[in-house]
């Protein structure tokens, strides 16, 4: 049955209208809107969870000449792993320990990134920082000389680098030092040592005969000639 339509010049009434269009809306009701947490352009989308785990795991490894402990010493041993375990247990994270056959140290940290970065630090602070002697070697020829009068030379090395140095005796016949300090402090020895030899490895000795009638003109006064030679060929 079709309803009535009143015409004004051609186009329905106001009311007409609206009834008409009251009809539409309950034929074809509005399709609902969705809730959504972000909108892109004009589509609607429900927004995705970026996660990421924040758990990872780092492995540190230690060569044997880097260790800061005796090799033949297994309570040594013991007390390193009781620093790397309380290291993991002040940053909370899971530390497993690993010694090859090489003697190599291998340490795996597992935890959240900001602690597994704090307990590498820790760890490496730890390595830097402990005593343990080892030794280098030197021509024991040059013994005397690295020793210096009462022993001076050997004293500035130990205040420049902050080790300790022990040269064996005369009758030992070994041609090496004794350094003992942290990883840093016996690097500088050894590097110290190594210019020293370069040095005395480039000096040359040679001797010349004068007459005994002569010794006194070339000494000088006290052997203050000999001083002047020395300083002015840097001999």
């Amino acid at each position: 049955m079709m309803n009535n339509v009143s015409m004004v010049s051609g186009q329905p009434s106001a009311g007409d209208a609206m009834s008409n269009g009251n009809n539409y809306n309950l034929s074809f009701p509005a399709l609902p809107v969705l809730k959504t947490s972000e909108t892109i352009g004009t589509a609607q989308f429900k927004k995705r969870s970026n996660f990421k785990s924040s758990t990872v795991n780092e492995i540190i490894t230690i060569p044997a000449q880097d260790r800061h402990w005796d090799r033949n010493s297994q309570l040594e041993h013991e007390k390193c792993k009781e620093a790397y375990m309380k290291i993991g247990k002040e940053c909370n994270v899971g530390i497993e320990i690993c010694v090859s056959k090489t003697m190599d140290l291998t340490l795996q940290i597992s935890g959240n990134r900001v602690n597994v970065e704090r307990a590498k630090q820790k760890i490496n602070t730890f390595e830097q920082t402990q005593i343990k002697t080892t030794t280098t070697p030197f021509p024991k020829e040059h013994r005397s000389t690295l020793l210096g009068k009462q022993g001076l030379n050997i004293k500035n090395i130990e205040k420049r680098t902050g080790a300790r140095l022990q040269i064996p005796c005369m009758k030992n016949s070994a041609d090496i030092i004794y350094i003992t300090g942290t990883k840093d402090s016996t690097k500088k020895v050894v590097q110290e040592l190594e210019e020293i030899i370069i040095k005395l490895k480039s000096k040359i000795e040679k001797e010349i005969t004068i007459d005994q009638r002569h010794h006194g003109a070339i000494i000088g006064f006290n052997g203050e000639k000999v001083r002047k030679l020395q300083k002015i060929f840097n001999v």
